[in-house]
């Protein structure tokens, strides 16, 4: 057996392969860039999360070459034992753990214990044990969530007249006065697991009810959004593929980038324009016209190289996206109050088939949870991992006192391993999810080439979409007149 050091450190690569010779075949690498070059003969490496790379100064980039280091081993069945400390985050664990890496160590100090990785090396750790280790490590981090919801004389409010919850949506959200905990709520958990299949079934068949089409137009629902507990869960992915499905089926969808606190879209697939774009719109706040900041593909500078991957772009799909650049430091405050509720206003009266809209994270944010409360669809995005779908319910229940409808709520478990039926992640969920999408390792050399999702992600979300009333037209059918007779198509 061959086993590649890729640790970062001098010190301990010159440990590690002292101890490691003497039963195996040994090879190291001191960059990121050349383990890739120098896996052919490897079974097991050693990689660490401080291996040096070329872009170091690009975060993004940097990430994105680890992942692209990760995936190239895994595709040759090459085994990885991973060092890390706890500057690490919960999700890049579970995103690993979702490719197929079990073999963990994480250190608190920086000191790590040579026996350990010897022994890692010589005997395999098993997927339960790793998500037993996740699971230690994710409640030692201690993840906070912040959650919204409008109060009446101190209490959460179940249920609000119509004329209430307009002045609330349109008038009276205060970003700065809203409360931003439910510490003082105490949720009842056992109301989630004694749901009944009635009420299940009950909110399936409204919620999944196929619109009526007339002349290639969808009646309802038109207002999408898309929200998760948590970053890394593929929200954006599956928000951005859905609408490009939708738009490649005809019809005139418009995608809204509100998570700013993750911009990703010009990044990810060069949609971007520096006049006609979300920020510009919030810097008008207090007097806009929506049109004028909505762009399609037509109106962002390519170039010669990218012409080919830019005609995928269905001419369709219009966005309202963030400038290339663009920081979440950048985004200017809202001071005026009744902005969000215009803007929600006039994106139901502008003409577009679909909306699919990109929510931040944070429940509290603006853009968040007051979206929430107007859209006609609202998928919350989890993973198939225990820690993700406990998150997940213990957000949604906090959720069931508010004001937001739960009829119009489903729920995506992304990032699937193969192994894992959907049945399995459901009964986790407590609930029936409405879609499940393997995890796909095809899509960061999609993301790399600004493509916008994959094949099977891309399918999956056709999948989506025609549940509710989004496909292709039935060709009309009419009789041929002639000596032959017979049907022809128009």
């Amino acid at each position: 057996m061959t086993v590649l050091i890729a640790t970062g450190n001098a010190v301990l690569d010159d440990h590690l392969k002292k101890y490691l010779e003497t039963s195996y075949k040994v090879n190291y690498v001191e960059e990121l860039a050349d383990v890739v070059d120098k896996v052919q003969e490897a079974n097991v490496v050693v990689l660490s999360s401080y291996l040096p790379s070329t872009h170091e100064e690009d975060q993004e980039k940097e990430l994105q070459s680890f992942q692209y280091a990760v995936h190239h081993l895994l595709e040759r069945n090459i085994r990885i034992v991973f060092l890390t400390d706890t500057s690490i985050s919960v999700e890049m664990l579970e995103h690993l753990f979702n490719l197929g890496v079990y073999d963990f160590i994480i250190t608190e100090d920086g000191n790590v214990d040579l026996e350990d990785i010897l022994n890692k090396v010589g005997s395999p750790s098993s997927a339960k044990k790793a998500s037993n280790i996740i699971d230690d490590y994710a409640k030692q981090v201690n993840p906070k969530h912040h959650v919204l919801y409008p109060k009446v004389k101190g209490e959460p409010m179940k249920t609000l007249k119509k004329s209430e919850l307009e002045r609330y949506h349109h008038a009276e959200y205060n970003e700065q006065e809203a409360p931003k905990t439910l510490a003082s709520h105490r949720t009842q958990e056992n109301d989630v697991e004694n749901e009944t299949t009635n009420q299940t079934a009950k909110r399936k068949n409204q919620r999944r009810k196929t619109s009526e089409t007339v002349n290639n137009q969808v009646e309802e629902p038109k207002m999408f959004a898309f929200w998760g507990a948590s970053t890394n869960l593929g929200k954006r992915t599956l928000s951005q593929s859905y609408a490009s499905q939708i738009a490649k089926l005809g019809y005139s969808v418009l995608y809204i980038e509100f998570d700013y606190m993750n911009p990703a879209l010009a990044l990810t697939t060069a949609l971007s324009n520096q006049e006609k774009n979300l920020y510009q719109l919030s810097l008008s706040q207090d007097s806009f016209d929506l049109k004028q900041y909505i762009a399609n593909k037509m109106d962002v500078k390519i170039t010669k190289e990218m012409v080919s991957l830019f005609s995928e772009v269905p001419e369709n799909l219009h966005f309202l996206g963030l400038p290339s650049g663009f920081t979440s430091e950048q985004f200017p405050s809202i001071t005026n109050k009744g902005f969000l509720g215009t803007l929600i206003s006039a994106l139901k009266e502008v003409e577009f088939d679909a909306i699919v809209m990109n929510l931040p994270n944070q429940i509290d944010n603006l853009f968040s949870f007051p979206v929430m409360l107007e859209s006609d669809v609202v998928f919350a995005v989890t993973t198939s991992s225990p820690v993700r779908i406990n998150e997940y319910r213990k957000l949604k229940q906090m959720l069931n006192d508010t004001p937001l409808n739960m009829d119009k709520w489903e729920v995506i478990v992304n990032q699937v391993g193969e192994d894992i039926p959907r049945e399995v992640c459901d009964q986790l969920l407590r609930e029936r999810s409405i879609l499940s999408v393997p995890y796909d390792v095809q899509r960061p050399s999609y993301e790399l080439d600004i493509r916008i999702g994959s094949p099977s992600i891309n399918n999956k979300m056709n999948e989506l979409a025609s549940l509710y009333g989004f496909m292709l037209p039935e060709p009309e059918v009419t009789k041929k007149k002639g000596i032959f007779g017979g049907l022809k198509l128009k």
